[in-house]
């Protein structure tokens, strides 16, 4: 109902002439990823294919994102509403040029029923939908293609359809906007943008249950000048937000405790809370989780994995412009050490795992994107186990949750087969409710197939057993490890973790499962209860 309010509202605004365009630097190949992104879920539900195309296009434009968002976002929806079969295509292309300004006309198209011509001139107007049965069948209120097409005109465009009756559709409309930088047209929806003029001011709260989305949300925030207050899950967020003063939370939607929907209605609940922006960062933002969300009181959307730009173009709507200058280009990628080289070359030769994708989320650090897929690996290189386990004793919630965190990470780091593999097993779990059935059965395989490949490309082959790679290591190796580890321990020295991953394949054989615990552990800083998981000296097996 709120969704169908806000729709009614958006329409309003734009009739009485109230409708405001705001103005910002975007990439329209990074757009049409973020469609992507949030329309995923649907239509791997109905196992429809979902591809983007750029045809000419200026790498970066100026205009207001979040409304062309909007538009191709009904166009999508609708898209995969109506398609039963084969897939959906996102476009842009390039209609003209003159000076600074372009036309750029974007397309939705699909294998879907069609529409006839008759149907087709009713199609834009408020309320209107192909025929009666449609509401029965789809839902909906017919407002998506009315609002478009106005935000079109807003734009100095219009909007139409192509369609032939079981020949699929093409939906479309034309915009114009202002270039930005060189004239020269790419036709790569990878170039990336540069960082804003202004570097952004502000107090922001970071609301996210994962350590290593913590950490790569972090990097970007700290680069654009914001300070940052970190929650781990909402119950958290609530405490700190009712106790202080933030000028933004960036809010998980799936936590533990609490998650991202009880939390905002709990904070829009206090006093003089009602307006403080909140942002939903979620790889579901579609449909009755983007109704939630917006039920709940947020104010927008964020796609994950999350993309550093699309990060700061939504911060710059929300938060005010700073006066200091942006931090300086991180080190480009060939000033890697040999070790990381080796790494990212490695990781290159997985099927699925996009390097330049994962350092470019790391803004050009391939230092901490080596870093990052490491530790990713060694927390999660045992999930396919976990997950089998978990599905053994029947906590299915629990199992998909499991999947759900690694898909998040995964595509952050570019690792895009294994995130589309986890969440398959996901969107099965969810299909297929308490009871296990065919499609976690297909999915778990592939799961773990693909995630022993980027074990194996981060740690080397598995070995045969612990036992045997215990036998094989040489024990004066192993003490001297373990002494000046648990000296790191004793000084509470964050070294410690960088010494445990270059060990890892004396100590793992040693530790066993503890090993996993142990890096955790250290991620966390908590060196005490790292130095547990420790054999006593006088129990060292490695001692004579």
């Amino acid at each position: 109902m709120l969704a169908i309010i806000n729709d009614i509202l958006d329409l309003s605004k734009i009739e009485a002439g109230r409708m405001v365009l705001e103005e910002q630097d975007f990439s329209t190949g990074e757009l049409l990823d973020q469609v992507r992104t949030m329309v995923s879920e649907a239509a791997a539900a109905k196992g429809l294919t979902l591809e983007t195309e750029l045809h000419s296009m200026p790498a970066a434009l100026r205009g207001d994102a979040m409304r062309l968002r909007q538009a191709l976002l009904n166009y999508a929806g609708n898209a995969i509403k109506f398609t039963e079969h084969g897939g959906v295509v996102l476009r842009a292309r390039l209609l003209d040029a003159e000076g600074e300004h372009v036309r750029v006309r974007f397309e939705v198209s699909d294998t879907g029923i069609g529409i006839d011509p008759a149907t087709q001139r009713r199609l834009f107007t408020a309320f209107e939908q192909a025929d009666a049965s449609t509401t029965r069948r789809h839902g909906g209120t017919g407002l998506g293609l009315a609002i478009t097409r106005r935000l079109a005109a807003l734009m100095g465009g219009e909007s139409g359809v192509d369609s032939e009756p079981g020949r699929g559709s093409t939906f479309w409309f034309s915009v114009r906007l202002h270039r930005v930088g060189q004239p020269e047209a790419a036709n790569d929806a990878t170039a990336t943008m540069a960082l804003p003029d202004a570097a952004l001011q502000g107090t922001v709260l970071l609301v996210e249950d994962s350590a290593l989305n913590r950490e790569v949300a972090l990097d970007m925030l700290n680069e654009i000048g914001v300070r940052v207050e970190t929650a781990e899950n909402g119950r958290i967020a609530l405490e700190r937000v009712r106790t202080q003063r933030f000028d933004l939370v960036l809010m998980d939607v799936q936590m533990p405790e609490m998650d991202g929907i009880e939390a905002t209605a709990a904070i829009r609940a206090l006093p003089d809370r009602q307006s403080l922006p909140i942002i939903a960062m979620t790889a579901n933002a579609f449909d009755e989780d983007r109704n939630a969300c917006l039920q709940a009181g947020m104010n927008d959307f964020i796609a994950k994995p999350v993309d550093p730009e699309a990060l700061i173009g939504t911060l710059r709507r929300w938060l005010p412009a700073g006066s200091v200058a942006p931090p300086p280009v991180a080190a480009p990628v060939s000033d890697s050490s040999a070790e990381t080289a080796a790494l990212l070359a490695r990781l290159g030769r997985v099927p699925g795992v996009d390097v330049a994708q994962g350092v470019a989320a790391m803004r050009g650090r391939a230092e901490r994107y080596a870093d990052l897929m490491q530790r990713f690996v060694a927390a999660h290189r045992d999930d396919g186990h976990l997950l089998t386990d978990m599905l053994t004793r029947g906590v299915n919630d629990e199992a998909r949750r499991v999947a759900h965190t690694l898909k998040g990470l995964a595509a952050t780091l570019g690792a895009s087969a294994l995130a589309e593999s986890a969440r398959a097993v996901e969107l099965a779990l969810k299909q297929d409710g308490e009871c296990i059935g065919d499609a976690t059965r297909q999915a778990v395989p592939e799961f773990e197939r693909r995630l022993a490949a980027l074990v194996t490309a981060v740690f080397g082959a598995p070995t045969d057993g612990f036992a045997g790679a215990a036998a094989a290591a040489d024990p004066a190796d192993c003490s001297a490890v373990l002494t000046e580890l648990r000296q790191l321990l004793h000084e509470s020295d964050a070294q410690a973790l960088m010494l445990c991953r270059r060990h890892g394949d004396l100590l793992r054989p040693l530790l066993g499962p503890r090993y996993d615990t142990l890096l955790e552990r250290l991620q966390a800083y908590d060196f005490d209860n790292a130095s547990t998981l420790l054999p006593a000296e006088e129990d060292d097996p490695t001692r004579d």
